[in-house]
């Protein structure tokens, strides 16, 4: 099952990266090759944020947290971790966090899917009776809002 599961985040990390590889050759064709490079830093950006998950987890973490954040990209958002204190997805996982309350906490923010992509910022702290997600939203009302998953 875990094969299946780096197989299927390769294939959306691949898939990604030749859609990026299509808007830098889009931009250079059209001969705006600054736009080409502000995509180009924006990637970067992106990647730099990303690299907490890889620092501060085990590889099984690392995985699952990613996988979170591919999918948080169907809902139209931009997930970036601030903190990352877990120490087993294993909880994460049974109950589909933090994808399932992702999307309620973009209801109750009334997010929908934008033209520009909001960002979420999302702190995971686990405790002795299960883990504690801190989401927040710049422009939200309210500006964060803490779903407690329980074992």
């Amino acid at each position: 099952m875990k094969g299946q599961k780096t197989v299927d985040l390769l294939r959306g990390i691949r898939h990604d990266f030749g859609n990026h590889l299509q808007v830098i050759l889009g931009y250079m064709d059209l001969g705006s090759p600054q736009q080409a490079r502000q995509y180009i830093l924006k990637l970067v950006e992106e990647m730099a944020a990303e690299r907490l998950i890889f620092e501060s987890t085990d590889a099984d973490t690392a995985l699952y947290l990613y996988e979170q954040l591919l999918l948080s990209r169907e809902l139209g958002v931009i997930l970036r971790y601030d903190e990352i204190k877990v120490k087993s997805p294993d909880l994460l996982q049974l109950n589909n966090e933090p994808w399932r309350s992702l999307q309620q906490v973009l209801k109750e923010w009334e997010v929908e899917n934008e033209e520009d992509e909001p960002m979420v910022y999302l702190e995971i702290y686990e405790k002795s009776d299960g883990v504690d997600l801190l989401y927040s939203c710049e422009g939200m009302e309210p500006d964060s809002v803490i779903v407690e998953v329980r074992k």
